[in-house]
């Protein structure tokens, strides 16, 4: 890609609900996506991308 890619960053200074939003919103289309190809497996895949997030 030929374009700047800035970093967010959400902690108390700098409060960060749009890209929480964004987040949730990638996290939720990942899901439909999923759980049509990956039968139950969806959800666990979505989860472990939100594990993944939250330890970040």
């Amino acid at each position: 890609m030929h374009m700047g890619r800035p970093a967010y960053k959400v902690n108390t200074g700098c409060h960060g609900s749009d890209v929480a939003g964004n987040t949730v919103a990638a996290m939720a289309s990942g899901y439909l996506i999923f759980k049509d190809i990956c039968g139950g497996n969806g959800l666990s895949i979505i989860n472990d991308i939100r594990m993944r997030i939250l330890s970040y």
